[in-house]
Parts: structure tokens; C-alpha cells; sequence
């Protein structure tokens, strides 16, 4: 497999074909549960952007806080909340195996976590949150759990996944990952596939 990701465009391929991406699936979770396409307010996309560089960069050096932009009390409390993620799952830089916004994908799909950490019994994978809770998360996270399914040699209950909420009081969000929302999201894998006369 040679997986290329497009940052532009957002678009993955698979020895130049185009497949699906994680967050393409998880539009119909958003749709089957609120009957319309999900709303994000003027702005929203810039703030998660620039919460996910600096997050991106906590986790490159802790505690950076200088090129980060907005108020700096804001910031400084997002990196605290970083650094209690660090502690809460005994990340070790240099010592753990950190993976920072790597696209990871199999022949049918590609998504790209904001964190995946290897160890020898497990594998962590965390994304950075600054909303609401919102289902389509939950899916979002079932979607990367299948593919470091697909792509690594593991179980599924060595596969942990985590939302990490940013924007008020830190919430950590254990995301259950079961059998059965696994076929969920490749149920809605298929109506994409099926809408694009693919077969997987």
C-alpha cells in the first residue's frame, strides 16, 4: 500500500486512487442523529485549527507557548490541561513511541489522528477536541480504531480511544470500542462506497 495524503484538498489515495476518509463517514452519523449536515459557526474552523497546532506543539516540546495566537491565560490553560493528559497517561517523551497528526490508512480507508501512542501491550490514540461532545467524535474515533486494526498486528481491546475536550473543564472521554460500532461505521463506509458505485 502507498498512502498519500493531501493537506490542501484533505484527500487521501491509495497508490493514486482516492478512498475514503475518516471524517467523511462520520458526516452520516451526524445526519442519521440530527437530520442535517453539521454547523459550525464563522471562526470555528480557524479556532479548532489553531487548538490542534497548539496542542501539536505541546506535545512537540511541553509548554511552548510562543508562537500560539489569541489570549496568552487561554492558551497557558490549554497547555495545562495538555500537560494533565500527559501525566493522566504517563506519556514520557523519548521514551514513548508518539505519533503526531500521521495519516494512517488501509486499502479502503485513511483518517489522520492527533495522537497515537505505541507501546508494547497497547496502542493510545487521542484526538483534540475544542466543542461540544457530538457523536459524530464517537464515530470519528471508532473510524481510527479500525484502522490501526487494519494496519497493526493487535487486538481490538488493546486499541484504546480517547476524546480529549479542551474548551471549558477538561473531560476525557473513553470511547468504547466494540464489534458492533465497528460494523456501524463500515455499514456507513458502504452507503459511501454504494452512493460511488464501489464495492469494498
Amino acid at each position: 500500500m502507498n498512502l498519500e495524503f493531501c493537506p490542501k484538498r484533505h484527500e487521501y489515495y491509495n497508490d493514486g486512487i482516492k478512498i475514503p476518509s475518516v471524517s467523511e463517514i462520520v458526516k452520516i452519523f451526524q445526519v442519521a442523529k440530527t437530520g442535517k449536515l453539521p454547523y459550525f459557526p464563522p471562526g470555528a474552523a480557524n479556532e479548532g485549527n489553531s487548538v490542534h497546532e497548539f496542542c501539536k506543539r505541546c506535545l512537540e516540546k511541553r509548554g511552548y507557548l510562543g508562537a500560539a495566537k489569541g489570549a496568552a491565560n487561554a492558551w497557558a490553560m490549554v497547555s495545562q490541561k495538555v500537560d494533565q493528559v500527559f501525566t493522566q497517561f504517563s506519556i514520557v517523551p523519548g521514551s514513548d513511541e508518539l505519533h503526531i497528526e500521521k495519516p494512517i490508512g488501509c486499502e479502503y480507508l485513511a483518517g489522520t489522528p492527533d495522537l497515537v501512542i505505541n507501546r508494547p501491550d497497547e496502542i493510545i490514540v487521542i484526538d483534540w477536541k475544542y466543542a461540544e461532545p457530538s457523536i459524530s467524535h464517537t464515530y470519528q474515533m471508532i473510524g481510527y480504531g479500525i484502522l490501526v486494526e487494519e494496519s497493526r498486528e493487535i487486538k481490538k481491546e488493546n486499541i484504546k480511544l480517547f476524546l480529549v475536550y479542551l474548551k471549558n473543564q477538561l473531560q476525557i472521554k473513553k470511547i468504547e470500542f466494540s464489534l458492533g460500532r465497528s460494523n456501524y461505521f463500515l455499514d456507513a463506509l458502504s452507503i459511501i462506497n454504494y452512493v460511488k458505485g464501489e464495492k469494498i
